[in-house]
Parts: C-alpha cells; sequence; structure tokens
C-alpha cells in the first residue's frame, strides 16, 4: 500500500511540474473606471497552459494619461524569467501606442514575472495546496 502511496505522490508531482500554468488576460480601467469592452477577465476561463520555452507568467501594467484622462491596462501573459531584466522593448511599443493618442502627457511600465502556476493574478494558492497534498502523502508513508 504505501508503494502505490509512493507512486501516486510522485506522480502528481511530475505532473504538476510539466508546463507552467499562467493566466493570459488583460483589463483597462480608463479614469478609475473598468473598461466595458476590449478586456478579458483573469478567471478559471483564462486558465492556460504555457507553451514549450516559457518558464514564468508576467503581468505589465501601462499608466498613461492625455488630455482625456487617465488609463491603466494591465496584461496578464506567459513569459520567459530570461527577459525580466530586458522588458524594455515590450514597454517600448505600449509607448508607441500611448504616445498616438490626442495630448498624451505621461507614460510608465512595470513588469512582474513569477515561476509558480497562477501566480500573475493573485492565486498562487494552487501550487501550495500540491505541495501540502504531497507533503501529508509521505508523511503518511513514514508514520
Amino acid at each position: 500500500m504505501k508503494v502505490v502511496l509512493a507512486l501516486v505522490t510522485m506522480s502528481v508531482l511530475v505532473l504538476g511540474a510539466q508546463a507552467i500554468q499562467c493566466h493570459v488576460c488583460n483589463s483597462l480601467k480608463v479614469n478609475g473606471d473598468d473598461a466595458k469592452s476590449g478586456t478579458v477577465a483573469c478567471d478559471a476561463k483564462s486558465n492556460t497552459t504555457c507553451g514549450a520555452g516559457f518558464d514564468a507568467c508576467a503581468t505589465f501594467t501601462v499608466k498613461y494619461s492625455a488630455t482625456g484622462g487617465k488609463s491603466e491596462a494591465k496584461a496578464h501573459i506567459c513569459g520567459k524569467k530570461s527577459e525580466e531584466a530586458n522588458t524594455k522593448p515590450i514597454c517600448d511599443g505600449y509607448e508607441k501606442i500611448a504616445k498616438s493618442n490626442p495630448g498624451f502627457k505621461s507614460f510608465s511600465c512595470d513588469a512582474k514575472y513569477c515561476q509558480t502556476d497562477l501566480c500573475n493574478a493573485g492565486h498562487a494558492a494552487q501550487i501550495s495546496l500540491l505541495i501540502l497534498a504531497a507533503t501529508i502523502g509521505l508523511f503518511g508513508l513514514f508514520f
């Protein structure tokens, strides 16, 4: 029985470590109010198993102001931890779009990377529960 429990525990850990899952979604606030269109909610439907080569989740937060007011956009995506140190090209692209708005005034771009499942939208508990279940299973093997 303990051998079966050990095999199940190891299978769960291996399956849980294969590919990172990230939220792939976005949000937009204009003058502090949520935009009604052009967004994808960060919920269970936005959970995405990232493709080969992606080892992190990323969140880009872009804020800009123009004559018409202030906007804040967040993009939650699959990413590569190795690109964390050089987010300038991506932020430059966002800035180019922001500058195309009439009366452009200011711009800021921030990127955050993380390496646990669904960590880019505040839902990091899934991996913690996986580790907790494995610990309980292994604890049962020895006591």
